[in-house]
């Protein structure tokens, strides 16, 4: 697999291949494209239940957050969040989404569960962390991750159409 490089990218979504929306050229780095942090975050509330059981409908135990003003969020949460972007990827690339380091130098570790299939479409869902003593700050519109786009030898045969295609705002698990 090739990364595409910032030209690549803009080419991409130009002759539109690759969706990105809303797409800002000023969002368009050397080999990602920055995304933005959403309007809500979803919590797992304490006391609920201690427990959380996989392919258990777990979404009574997620408190939903808007953090269009801010919010803070507590040491050691774990939270559900997802981009102001929707991608609409081709059959023929794949994306890797990582927090920006900027976020990581503060304590804050942004993961996304695999990788972006061919094919997908939807906003993408991000685990977020505070793993500082501290509580930190977070607002939408914060370029909080990006998005690596790789190029495959060619196209998929069966690209994605699974529980979480057109997915939009924050999605919980679907081990359902």
């Amino acid at each position: 697999m090739t990364v595409l490089e910032d030209k690549s990218i803009v080419e991409e979504y130009v002759e539109g291949d690759l969706n990105i929306s809303p797409f800002s050229v000023s969002q368009v780095e050397p080999s990602s494209y920055d995304m933005r942090l959403g309007d809500k975050i979803a919590i797992f509330e304490s006391g609920k239940e201690d427990v959380i059981i996989p392919n258990d409908d777990n979404g009574d135990k997620l408190k939903y957050i808007d953090i269009s003003d801010g919010a803070f969020i507590e040491p050691d949460v774990f939270a559900l969040a997802t981009t102001q972007e929707w991608v609409d990827i081709p059959d023929y690339l794949s994306g890797r989404v990582y927090g920006r380091s900027s976020f990581g130098r503060i304590g804050i570790e942004v993961h996304r569960a695999g990788w972006i299939d061919a094919g997908f479409r939807g906003t993408v869902t991000l685990e977020i962390e505070n793993e500082l003593p501290s509580k930190v700050y977070l607002e939408s519109g914060m370029k909080i991750c990006q998005i690596v786009f790789e190029d495959m030898r060619g196209s998929s045969k069966n690209p994605y159409n699974g529980d979480y295609q057109y997915q939009k705002g924050v999605t919980e698990s679907k081990l359902l």
